[in-house]
């Protein structure tokens, strides 16, 4: 429930509730078919929100779950400590596609990097966020303020609301760049080729895109790229998608997020791992 403020928890029930979170479509298998857009590779989704706004509040206290603040609240984001948290605001519109919404896997990661990357470890360095949808992970990593540059990137269902939650993040304007990628083709000539880091939540989800996915993850990385890889259980098919990843990478589980957390959201099958080329 949310307090008076308007605010809700995204954990302990990683699914507090469904106008914004994406859990409660992970029930059912997915074929191969089923929900594609005509570029088949984004899958759709009834328009259960359209042009929401809210804004995602994640702390550098590892302890401390993210919260979100709803459209009707959002005169008390801006409330307590700036030190403590880092705020992004977000329009949601799963009208082109299901990456409009938050999913479980980009509360998990983002959480992450707010408490265990606020130290240096990125500065000048640059990263790229895969099949970003709402661009909520790449946005938070750019205001670390330590990487260089932060491009969030998805097909071009998702390209007007990725813009959209740039201009909501003004701030994020000059080291925050919008730009198409699609899995399996090359990487496009406004996309840096190479980054120092790969952000990916909740993009194994079609099994079209298993191979496309590995594909694009060989050509952006080198032993020395830091792969941050969060990902949803769903389908026994997903097997499918890290046996022709271990071809090309090691992943291992995260290990220095706090025991319990990860203990929490790996019950609900949500998974954190750290990801290296071979």
């Amino acid at each position: 429930m949310p307090d008076a403020n308007g605010r809700r928890s995204l954990t302990p029930d990683l699914n507090p509730f469904d106008a914004f979170i994406g859990q409660g479509d992970d029930q059912s298998d997915v074929g191969e078919q089923d929900g594609l857009q005509r570029n088949g590779l984004v899958p759709q989704q009834l328009p259960s929100i359209i042009d929401e706004r809210a804004i995602v509040r994640y702390y550098k206290d590892p302890y401390k779950t993210p919260i979100i603040i709803s459209s009707g609240h959002q005169e008390q984001a801006r409330q307590g400590t700036w030190e403590d948290f880092f705020d992004v605001a977000l329009a949601l519109d799963v009208t082109t596609g299901c990456g409009g919404k938050i999913w479980p896997a980009a509360e998990v990661l983002g959480q992450y990097i707010a408490s265990k990357r606020t130290g240096g470890e990125w500065k000048g360095k640059q990263a790229v966020e895969l099949g970003a949808g709402t661009g909520l992970v790449g946005l938070l990593a750019a205001q670390l303020g330590d990487l260089e540059k932060v491009w969030i990137t998805d097909q071009i269902p998702m390209m007007k609301l990725m813009a959209q939650n740039l201009d909501l993040n003004p701030d994020l304007r000059e080291r925050c760049i919008v730009a198409e990628l699609n899995w399996g083709e090359a990487v496009p000539e406004d996309v840096t080729t190479h980054p120092d880091v790969l952000l990916l939540a909740d993009c194994v989800y079609l099994e079209i895109a298993f191979q496309p996915l590995v594909d694009t993850m060989v050509e952006m990385s080198t032993p020395q790229t830091e792969i941050l890889f969060c990902y949803q259980q769903r389908r026994k098919a997903d097997k499918r998608f890290f046996k022709m990843l271990r071809k090309h990478f090691t992943f291992t589980d995260i290990e220095d997020d706090d025991p319990e957390r990860a203990k929490q959201y790996n019950r609900q099958g949500t998974h954190l791992y750290r990801v290296q080329k071979k």
